[in-house]
């Protein structure tokens, strides 16, 4: 018998998250099963509040396994649909219920309706909201904040077919709220002109190549130049 171990955490703090699966990922030593339950964010009459850690105990961690939803209430993914037997009636609930099948046979990006601001999950109206409180806290400590939007290669793909982008409306609502907001996405496209965009990704699916990168940082650079011009250089 394989002993199986569990480690819950319990991580409060992002950073010290963040850090812990750095040194996960270098070492590329992963001890058991983990099992991570973090604290979430909701947008009750406009701001940000916090919503707690749902499983503190092992008690909790067993009346999970009965009843995740108990737990997860406003988990947009908890809905989709499991794998069953009958296998037919499954495939059918996934055609008619989940939002990554339909996604599929539609030919739009899987995260498209997200940003839809009358969608269930109201992820539209929390990534806005997620965003305008990272620039007050980054402008409280006397930075200027910027919002960097990066495509994904289906991101490209859609644009050639419709002429949009599906993250406009974040682009938009943050634009109007005064943040200054790089959107990689039409930048480089501009540059791209009329070449494949699936050029500057490894299998045109996941991260950008080498030459994505270096297409993503030129038109960084450029944008914020515009933003930022350089300061004169003084003569001696």
């Amino acid at each position: 018998m394989t002993k199986r171990t569990l480690t819950i955490r319990l991580q409060q703090d992002w950073k010290a998250g963040l850090r812990a699966a750095g040194r996960k990922a270098k070492t590329k030593t992963y001890q058991g099963e983990e099992l991570a339950f973090k604290p979430s964010f909701t947008v009750q009459d406009g701001e940000l509040r916090q919503r707690p850690v749902p499983v503190n105990s092992e008690a909790d961690v067993e009346a999970f396994e009965r009843d995740p939803d108990v737990f997860l209430p406003f988990d947009a993914f908890r809905s989709r649909p499991l794998r069953s037997f009958p296998y037919s009636f499954a495939l059918a609930r996934w055609l008619l219920a989940d939002f990554h099948v339909r996604a599929r046979l539609l030919d739009v990006p899987r995260h498209a309706t997200f940003y839809s601001p009358d969608h269930p999950s109201h992820a539209f109206a929390l990534t806005v909201t997620i965003l305008r409180a990272f620039a007050s806290e980054a402008s409280g400590e006397g930075r200027r904040p910027i919002v960097l939007l990066i495509p994904v290669a289906h991101d490209f793909l859609y644009f050639r077919k419709t002429g949009i982008w599906v993250d406009q409306p974040v682009a938009d609502a943050l634009r109007r709220s005064g943040l200054t907001v790089v959107h990689a996405g039409p930048l480089m496209v501009n540059r791209l002109r009329s070449s494949d965009p699936c050029v500057v990704f490894g299998n045109c699916f996941a991260h950008f190549n080498a030459r994505g990168y270096q297409l993503l940082a030129d038109v960084v650079n450029e944008a914020l130049q515009q933003d930022w011009p350089p300061a004169p250089v003084k003569a001696n």
